[in-house]
């Protein structure tokens, strides 16, 4: 785990719902209520089959579509998240319905799905308080992909009556 800088010692195993394993870091950035609010609203009225979950991080909403059915890809472009990701595939039973990517959401991709779902970053580097921790740093604050990226490249995935879901600031 020494390639992207983790060991076994600074991750925690979390299961928030049968079948899913989410590894994350211990301190610095980690899930939060409002990846199970994203979920389960994206899933309200919905007939999706596939999912693209854009900024996936520790691919947590990926897994819980999973969970539900939906085949997903998460894209991430923290290179860091690659042994939380591994570890949490190798674990959970969604597995074979969950593919993560290390990919800039910025970049283009031929992705495309029923539904869209996303908790991006949403300040602009150097507005708003940035966190000393560089994970929460990243998860907060824009880097390669602004918040129009994220909406061009959901609505270039997307579907025909498909549906964008995402967690925006007021």
């Amino acid at each position: 785990y020494r390639r992207t800088g983790f060991t076994e010692a600074v991750l925690t195993r979390e299961c928030p719902c049968p079948g899913v394993v989410i590894y994350q870091p211990r301190q610095g950035f980690r899930y939060g209520s409002e990846s199970f609010w994203l979920a389960g609203f994206a899933l309200e009225e919905s007939s999706a089959q596939t999912a693209l979950d854009l900024g996936t991080g520790s691919g947590i909403i990926a897994m819980l579509l999973a969970s539900r059915g939906l085949s997903v890809c998460g894209l991430e472009l923290r290179q860091a998240w690659t042994t939380c990701g591994e570890k949490s595939l190798q674990e959970s039973e969604v597995s074979s319905r969950v593919q993560l990517k290390i990919q800039d959401v910025a970049s283009e991709g031929s992705e495309r799905a029923d539904l869209i779902v996303s908790n991006p970053p949403f300040f602009s580097a150097g507005d708003g308080p940035s966190s000393p921790d560089p994970w929460r740093a990243a998860a907060r604050t824009e880097s390669t992909a602004t918040l129009p990226i994220f909406l061009q490249r959901a609505s270039q995935a997307l579907k025909e009556r498909g549906r964008v879901c995402m967690v925006m600031p007021s």
